[in-house]
């Protein structure tokens, strides 16, 4: 089982309570974190160290950037939670040799090891499986891009799916050439910053759907009985900071979080 993060120079110390969740459970398991440069690599590489994981492997490396590796110039994102390190998750398949994986955001915390049984499960032609929002495709890119010059290659205006969580399987995207289809969107944005999400849902728009209770997202929470996956989605709703979920179903997976990350500061100096 493969599991694979990507996370910039402040938010690296957050995805690490995944790795505590998974250790509890067990199991075999990979995980891939890369970092956007080689001093939050060297951060991440000595916590690890120090936890003495026992049951998976953490590889942690630093790969080139998508601006760099498509020469294109970065835009300032339209939303002040999403940074431009997402974007680096299209280089995966170009500069590594995992074949398929989960991908994990950074303000994700596993709860359950029915995470394990994803592995089996198979995406879509074009290679993604994910769960699906109430949210159309044509809403979703004015509301993340404001680039309605991309509203055509949207093939109908179906829900998207969020890509906090997802199967992304390598072999299917390079055979699809969807790096001829990233290059294609940008020269068509004039301008426009594109996130990643944006670029995957017109990407493949007959992803295979995953069940909700792998996804549960805290900014628009509906109640799951057994969620596998919380994601605290949306600017005001991250486990660290001032957030705004104090109280209802989801709180007590906040202060799960809080938990891991505090077990954290006892192996390393982490702002708590």
């Amino acid at each position: 089982m493969t599991f694979v993060s990507i996370t910039d120079s402040n938010q690296w110390k957050f995805i690490l309570p995944n790795i505590l969740v998974l250790e509890g459970f067990k199991r075999n398991y990979e995980y891939h974190i890369f970092g956007n440069n080689r001093y939050t690599a060297q951060q991440i590489r000595t916590l690890v160290d120090k936890l003495g994981i026992l049951y998976g492997s953490i590889y942690i490396d630093t790969i080139p950037s998508f601006f760099d590796t498509f020469d294109i110039t970065h835009t300032e994102t339209n939303h002040s939670w999403i940074t431009p390190t997402t974007m680096d998750r299209f280089v995966i398949p170009l500069y590594t040799d995992i074949k398929k994986f989960v991908w994990l955001d950074c303000d994700t915390l596993i709860t359950n090891s029915n995470i394990f049984n994803l592995e089996n499960i198979e995406t879509s032609a074009k290679g993604i499986a994910a769960v699906p929002t109430d949210v159309t495709l044509h809403d979703h890119i004015v509301f993340f891009s404001k680039a309605s010059v991309l509203l055509d290659l949207a093939k109908s205006n179906s829900s998207t799916f969020n890509a906090g969580v997802c199967i992304i399987d390598c072999d299917k995207l390079n055979s699809n050439k969807y790096f001829d289809f990233i290059k294609q969107v940008f020269e068509r944005s004039e301008g426009a910053y594109i996130n990643d999400e944006v670029i995957l849902n017109l990407y493949d728009q007959e992803y295979n759907e995953l069940p909700i209770h792998y996804n549960c997202m805290t900014h628009k929470p509906i109640e799951v009985i057994n969620p596998s996956v919380v994601h605290f989605s949306g600017k005001d709703y991250k486990p660290w900071g001032n957030y705004v979920y104090k109280q209802g179903y989801y709180l007590k997976h906040y202060k799960l979080w809080e938990y891991y990350y505090l077990t954290l500061a006892d192996y390393a100096t982490l702002p708590v």
